[in-house]
């Protein structure tokens, strides 16, 4: 899975991640940073109120969930499994990080 972040420019390779998590950047706003680990450094993949963050982070993980399991279902149910993700994405491997 590929995710593009906020601002559209960065793409980060899933495969290549050791850590996404949230990142409080400052105690003085409530603007969270989520970002990923890669190896060596890290990408500010967004930022957020911590509510919305915290759904953020969990969209990544139903999304990554959703691209595995098409991967591997049965030949049978990729085309209709394939509309459902491709209506809910816009593409069938890549997560786009919401504006807000």
């Amino acid at each position: 899975m590929i995710i593009v972040s906020q601002d559209r420019c960065n793409f980060v390779n899933f495969d290549n991640v050791i850590n996404i998590g949230l990142e409080e950047r400052s105690t003085l706003t409530d603007v969270i940073q989520i970002t990923a680990e890669t190896s060596g450094h890290a990408v500010i993949l967004g930022k957020y109120e911590e509510e919305r963050a915290k759904e953020v982070l969990n969209e990544i993980n139903i999304a990554y969930s959703d691209f595995q399991y098409f991967k591997y279902v049965e030949e049978k149910s990729k085309q209709s499994i394939g509309i459902k993700i491709y209506q809910r994405y816009g593409n069938l491997d890549v997560y786009e990080m919401p504006k807000e």
